[in-house]
């Protein structure tokens, strides 16, 4: 956690390098009255996301691993159960083949039933965004009031556990759906810090970002993949994996230190291992580090 004035600065950074201003954000009312289907949505992002997880394509995760930094030649460094799980995520939501995620090849090729919750999950997902978020309130046992820093845009997150947990001033990246109106987190979500911060803007200004994309607040879905990348290969290389929060579908925390179980961004046990060895997780990877826990 750092200072909200250091991300208010942070963001305004971006924004000046741009040379444009993001519009006015609109705030959204505490969804106290809409726990109950939160939690249902979520249960339901949690079956779609292993869905998509047994459909991606060959190498997918490979190459989502050297866009995060968590390739070593061919071979997956990674520190912790966490980094798989955000290493997850980003190939479900930013790795394209034939110029479609898996959340849109699922969307075109084989949907859930119309009227499901699947569906209603699906096609939000199609509408994420991912950016690093400022807690400017919180409602215990229910949520909390993020602040978009890139966008300058206010919402109110619905999770349970943050609700009970965060603070204001705390700052984390992370990938946010809103399935009928209620926002919530995609799974992992990356505490970042000052360092971090810095790291993103050198890395940022280093690839020439800004200057190709001119604006934040209009980026094409690959310019939103490749920012993406460079926040979360910022956060991780800050350390931020032993400190990634998720949020269950019963409302209970679950973090590094915990045995994890993150709703939508784990690691299947039946899944293949991100190692790229050719076996299931539960045969690999996930062997190992229960012998090593």
């Amino acid at each position: 956690m750092f200072g909200s004035q250091y991300l208010t600065r942070l963001g305004q950074r971006l924004r000046a390098l741009c040379s444009r201003a993001t519009a006015e954000g609109q705030p959204t009312a505490s969804p106290a009255d809409s726990v109950a289907r939160y939690r249902q949505l979520r249960e339901a992002a949690r079956r779609l996301n292993d869905r998509l997880i047994s459909r991606l394509p060959e190498g997918a995760m490979l190459e989502a691993g050297r866009k995060l930094g968590l390739l070593k030649g061919n071979t997956f460094v990674l520190d912790s159960e966490s980094e798989g799980a955000v290493l997850m995520d980003y190939t479900i939501f930013d790795m394209r083949r034939a110029g479609q995620t898996a959340v849109e090849r699922c969307l075109a090729e084989f949907p859930p039933a119309t009227g499901s919750d699947e569906m209603v999950v699906l096609k939000a997902m199609a509408e994420a965004r991912y950016s690093i978020f400022l807690v400017e309130d919180v409602v215990r046992g229910v949520g909390v009031q993020l602040r978009d820093v890139f966008r300058d845009e206010t919402l109110f997150l619905t999770d349970i556990s943050m609700g009970s947990s965060a603070r204001k001033g705390f700052a984390l990246a992370t990938r946010i759906i809103s399935p009928e109106g209620i926002h919530m987190t995609t799974g992992a979500s990356l505490p970042m810090d000052k360092h971090m911060g810095e790291k993103m803007i050198a890395a940022i200004q280093r690839t020439g970002f800004l200057k190709r994309v001119g604006s934040l607040t209009h980026l094409s879905p690959e310019q939103e993949s490749e920012l993406t990348a460079l926040i979360i290969h910022a956060c991780l290389a800050g350390g931020a994996a032993s400190h990634i929060m998720y949020e269950s579908a019963d409302g209970h925390d679950e973090t590094e230190d915990m045995p994890l179980e993150p709703p939508t961004a784990r690691i299947p046990r039946n899944a293949p291992c991100p190692c790229g060895s050719g076996l299931k997780f539960k045969k690999c990877c996930g062997k190992r580090r229960r012998s090593e826990g």
